[in-house]
């Protein structure tokens, strides 16, 4: 046990710059995105050189590695991303798919195998542009086929749909928004009431009901607070949203009203991150999840924090 828990010891980026370790040779440890299989212990991370990993929980060695463009891509010379911003599995864990920071979104036919080697690139099955700047979130809407992105594209039109079963990528987006100045960082998708909720970067949080394809309401600002994560809990028909301020507010996907607010950490301002896109950049709230009673945060200090959640009233304790 002691040999796993060496090999998962990884520093956070101010203690390597402190120790004097090189930010180029240390960029496999800084992880920017990670996605867990629905079904299998098994979790796929992606880092700053835009690696995405396979691992086993509670192995300390990675059983396969995926390639960001497709394998005719590569042979035509198409450079891989220098970073992925997200990854998501299908409901069923045999698609998982991730956009990175230069707008692009990759697509994988996911079929594990126990022989499964690191040495060995698989590559995706579709990689297509689906912002021209920057894409930073995505989360399949109807099986594995139709997504939705968010991102940051030069006309404006930051959030869109796209159905990868029209093989011409210039067909595939089926609609897109005008919202979000700034680009759309992150969004959520309530399957129930056929809603799509995004966040900005300014702070704004828009809701789109996705059976109209039309703008329904816009939450309360974050006051210029970049939204850098939303979670929908469908258990509790709630959604999560997380800000670069250090805020999280929780939402009645029903009627749409705030029920509960809370700052769980400071912001913080980093001096050339390397996932950053300016020289400085403020982090907050970097991601959320839900699972029961327990909400799961990483924030800005590099720790996971977990907030238990009391059931009546709703409450954050």
């Amino acid at each position: 046990m002691k040999k796993i828990y060496e090999d998962f010891t990884r520093l956070s980026l101010r203690e390597m710059m402190s120790n004097g370790h090189s930010l180029d040779k240390d960029k496999e440890q800084i992880v920017t995105a990670l996605a867990s299989h629905p079904t299998l212990p098994l979790y796929i991370s992606a880092n700053v050189s835009g690696r995405l990993l396979l691992w086993h929980f509670g192995l300390p060695h990675a059983l396969a590695e995926f390639g960001f463009v497709t394998d005719e891509q590569r042979r035509a010379g198409v450079a891989p991303p220098d970073r992925i911003t997200r990854i998501r599995f299908s409901e069923t864990g045999t698609t998982f798919a991730a956009t990175s920071a230069n707008g692009k979104l990759a697509i994988w036919t996911f079929q594990y195998k126990p022989y499964m080697s690191a040495s060995h690139l698989q590559h995706s099955v579709e990689c297509f542009e689906v912002h021209d700047r920057h894409a930073f979130d995505f989360d399949f809407i109807r099986g594995g086929h139709m997504f939705a992105t968010a991102g940051d594209s030069v006309d404006g039109h930051n959030v869109a749909l796209w159905d990868t079963l029209f093989s011409d990528p210039k067909d595939r987006m089926v609609f897109s928004f005008y919202c979000h100045e700034g680009g759309a960082t992150s969004l959520a998708h309530v399957p129930d009431s056929h809603l799509l909720v995004t966040g900005g970067h300014k702070g704004s949080i828009m809701v789109f009901d996705l059976e109209r394809m039309a703008f329904v309401h816009k939450l309360e600002d974050f006051k210029g607070g970049r939204i850098s994560t939303l979670y929908y809990d469908r258990w509790n028909s709630l959604i999560y949203s997380g800000s670069a301020e250090g805020h999280v507010k929780v939402w009645d996907s029903q009627n749409l009203s705030l029920v509960h607010e809370v700052n769980v950490c400071q912001r913080q301002t980093f001096f050339n991150h390397p996932t950053a896109y300016s020289m400085y950049a403020n982090f907050g709230v970097t991601d959320l999840l839900v699972f029961g009673r327990n909400v799961y945060l990483c924030a800005s200090d590099g720790a996971v924090k977990l907030i238990r959640k009391k059931m009546q009233p709703f409450l954050l304790a």
